[in-house]
């Protein structure tokens, strides 16, 4: 065990030069769902307030 560890990191883990591949493409979509969420969850809020205020008016 001791041996496989001295190795080091494999090959495909070093740090190469510049961003990661697709980085840029995941940061966006994650902005966008952020976002998209953000505005979605408020109605649904206003929404259940509304029909529990309904349900209990009548």
């Amino acid at each position: 065990m001791r041996d496989f560890a001295n190795q080091g990191d494999p090959p495909w883990n070093l740090r190469m030069e510049g961003p990661p591949p697709n980085t840029s493409v995941k940061v966006v979509a994650t902005k966008v769902e952020e976002s998209h969420v953000s505005m979605v969850c408020p109605s649904f809020d206003d929404m259940i307030i509304l029909l529990t205020f309904r349900i209990l008016a009548f």
